[in-house]
């Protein structure tokens, strides 16, 4: 099972860096952002990520939803331009 999980998102990376190659580098950095902050709510790295911002930052809790989402849109755009 674990071995078809790997599969599929392998194939979904090559996939989404196939889109990324044929597009010019300004869509492919705002599509990568845009999936990027649209993914990362279904990601249990993302909950780890706010309580990690919040005890390091000290920050309450709109600001530690604003810095999580921008950390997901650049690492989305940062994908996208690689």
């Amino acid at each position: 099972m674990k071995k078809l999980r790997y599969l599929c998102e392998a194939l979904l990376v090559y996939f989404l860096m196939f889109v990324f190659r044929i597009l010019p580098v300004d869509m492919a950095s705002n599509l990568g952002g845009f999936i990027g902050r649209n993914v990362s709510y279904f990601m249990p790295a993302a909950r780890k990520a706010k309580v990690h911002i919040k005890k390091s930052l000290a920050t309450n809790e709109n600001d530690t939803n604003r810095i999580s989402v921008d950390m997901w849109d650049n690492l989305g755009r940062l994908f996208a331009e690689y």
